[in-house]
């Protein structure tokens, strides 16, 4: 079986990597699977390709049977959240999440996406504790501090807003995305100054970022209006 798995992996390294011929691999995963059905790694390996390829369906269908073959395997369940989160099935995947903490413990990648699907389902409440609960568990993800400070934000609690996003920025200064939220976050503050200096940032990373060059006209025209109303 060793043998076996050990070329297969040759093969697909070769289909991938020199032939760029996806297509192909998938077909070999798929040859392979009709004879080894229980081999959830490989289920899971289709599912990433057919994903690759935007063949979301099918996707679906290859993550749920690596799924329901290895059920205590976070990479395998995230994965199979995030394409159903992709297709819109929103409801099936925050029922997967739950059932899987539920059953396997605290799986901090699990929770951080079942924040993600309550958040996208407006369930603000219970995403902020679970994004709360991720950055608690695990200071450095970065991810859980922006949607923390984007919720603050939503609540209209831009000050806790400004300090989860600065948290994020921290750990990861080279993204323009975030340094934008920071801009929007210091202008519901009237820190117009702050929030310009935050959207220049994002367009030093970014200089295409369409609504971080937005902002900043809107910045520039709240500043002219200040200036205007303290001359006059």
């Amino acid at each position: 079986m060793a043998q076996l798995k050990s070329e297969l992996a040759r093969k697909m390294e070769k289909l991938l990597l020199e032939d760029k011929d996806p297509q192909a691999a998938i077909q070999l995963l798929v040859d392979y699977l009709k004879t080894h059905e229980d081999d959830a790694a490989t289920w899971n390996n289709l599912g990433i390709l057919l994903l690759h390829e935007q063949r979301m369906q099918e996707a679906i269908h290859a993550f749920t049977r690596a799924q329901r073959l290895n059920p205590d395997d976070e990479t395998i369940t995230s994965n199979l959240l995030k394409v159903l989160a992709q297709e819109n099935e929103i409801d099936e995947a925050i029922s997967l999440a739950r059932t899987f903490l539920e059953r396997y413990g605290n799986s901090t990648k699990v929770k951080y996406l079942l924040g993600l699907l309550l958040a996208q389902k407006k369930q603000h409440e219970e995403a902020f504790e679970i994004f709360k609960d991720v950055t608690e568990a695990e200071p450095s993800h970065v991810d859980a501090w922006v949607n923390l400070g984007l919720l603050h934000n939503a609540s209209d609690d831009f000050e806790a807003g400004k300090q989860s996003l600065k948290r994020a920025l921290e750990m990861n200064p080279n993204d323009a995305e975030i340094w934008f939220f920071l801009a929007v976050t210091c202008v519901n503050l009237n820190q117009l100054e702050e929030a310009m200096d935050h959207c220049q940032k994002a367009l030093a990373l970014e200089p295409h970022h369409v609504h971080a060059k937005n902002l900043k006209k809107m910045i520039q025209m709240m500043q002219k209006d200040e200036l205007a109303a303290g001359s006059s």
